[in-house]
C-alpha cells in the first residue's frame, strides 16, 4: 500500500486512512510497518512531463483482533 497525490484532494495517505478504519473496527497494530523499497522500479527510470516524484516504497501493515 502506498500514498498518492490527487489533484482535487491533495496528498492522500492511504496508510493513515487504513489504520484509522482498522482501529475503528477493533483491530490493533501487531507490529511496526514493513517498508518495501522498489529499487530499480520502472517508474524511477521514467521521465514525466510534469513535476512528479515517483513513490519508491510500499507499506505493509499487520493488524490483529484486540
Amino acid at each position: 500500500m502506498g500514498d498518492y497525490p490527487d489533484r482535487e484532494a491533495g496528498f492522500v495517505s492511504l496508510t493513515h486512512h487504513t489504520k484509522q478504519l482498522a482501529f475503528k473496527a477493533g483491530l490493533h497494530q501487531h507490529c511496526t510497518d514493513i517498508i518495501r523499497f522498489s529499487h530499480g522500479a520502472s517508474s524511477s527510470r521514467k521521465t514525466y512531463r510534469s513535476s512528479f516524484i515517483p513513490m519508491l516504497h510500499d507499506v505493509c501493515m499487520v493488524f490483529a483482533k484486540a
